[in-house]
């Protein structure tokens, strides 16, 4: 018979055994292909880092040399108003009503607009531009 006395005594704890192993052989297996997997996962994620810090460092380069730029612009734009006398800027810096309503908080762009559209009517643009260049580098 096979559940005698003899052989639940005998084969019991070897089948017990063999269950232990197995189960915790399962279990190894799952928990290292968790570590692989989280191992990868961190790997991935310290590159996508090093790639947003990269694309974070030229992103930062970039936008100095516009803000360069944007100082040269406004450092050429303030010079050719500085030769304009302030009657002379209300008179020919005409706004336009609907502008002025929804860029009211920087009406000095459309006063330089207004300012440099009269200059290049007249022609005077080119000589105070001139003037202005020379002014700078002599």
């Amino acid at each position: 018979m096979i559940w005698s006395t003899n052989y639940v005594r005998t084969k019991l704890p070897i089948l017990a055994l063999e269950f232990a192993t197995i189960l915790v052989s399962v279990f190894a297996a799952f928990w290292l292909n968790s570590w692989r997997e989280s191992r990868t996962e961190d790997k991935l994620a310290a590159f996508y880092l090093q790639e947003l810090a990269s694309n974070l460092a030229s992103d930062e380069l970039r936008l100095l040399e516009v803000i360069n730029s944007q100082e040269q612009v406004r450092d050429r734009l303030a010079a050719m108003l500085d030769g304009m006398s302030d009657l002379q800027l209300r008179k020919k810096a005409r706004l336009d009503s609907i502008h002025a309503q929804i860029m009211g908080s920087n009406p000095t762009f459309f006063l330089a607009v207004g300012a440099y559209r009269a200059m290049v009517a007249e022609g005077a643009l080119k000589t105070d531009f001139e003037q202005c260049l020379f002014d700078r580098t002599g």
